[in-house]
């Protein structure tokens, strides 16, 4: 097994798992490697995620926007998108949605709801820097019931850093939501 996939088996699901990758040197090279038992390989700069968008976790409903809020994930968990190589985009809405569905034991909470979707071209995603270093690690993060799911990570640390990339990738993610 290799170390991406030891580090993902152990931290992945750990709420704070972005912050252990940032504190690592080769951060950048383990794209290069699987890190689930179900992938169907490496994530390749010339493909293209999706994000599903949920309403009101990520979607102001008065504006019809997302909210700067909606990339967070990417310095925290990972945000989770799915890869259109292995799951159009109209699979991984229906499939949130029903996920959504299910996560609802309570009728009186909240309802959420899937308001949309953004495509990320991979390489734009790679593209975005600070100080001269890759800002964000995509990672095959595949699942027994999902193979195409991908995780895109802030690998550049401290507040000043986050910032910094964050409006960057908020702007790809506006660039391309289709609302739902």
């Amino acid at each position: 097994m290799n170390a991406c996939r030891e580090f993902f088996d152990k931290f992945g699901d750990e709420g704070e798992k972005v912050k252990l990758l940032q504190r690592l040197e080769d951060a950048v090279a383990w794209e290069d490697l699987s890190a689930s038992e179900y992938s169907p390989g490496p994530v390749a700069s010339d493909e293209d995620l999706t994000r599903v968008w949920v309403n009101p976790v990520h979607y102001n409903e008065a504006t019809r926007q997302l909210t700067p809020g909606a990339i967070i994930d990417a310095n925290s968990h990972g945000m989770s998108c799915d890869r259109t190589r292995f799951r159009d985009v109209q699979d991984s809405l229906a499939a949130r949605a029903e996920q959504l569905q299910r996560s609802m034991p309570n009728p009186a909470m909240v309802a959420k709801r899937v308001c949309g979707f953004s495509l990320f071209g991979v390489g734009a995603v790679r593209s975005i820097q600070f100080e001269a270093r890759r800002a964000f690690g995509i990672y095959d993060t595949a699942l027994s019931f999902n193979a195409s799911h991908s995780e895109v990570c802030a690998i550049v640390a401290g507040k000043h850093a986050w910032r910094s990339v964050r409006s960057q990738l908020f702007e790809l993610a506006k660039a391309s939501f289709v609302e739902r």
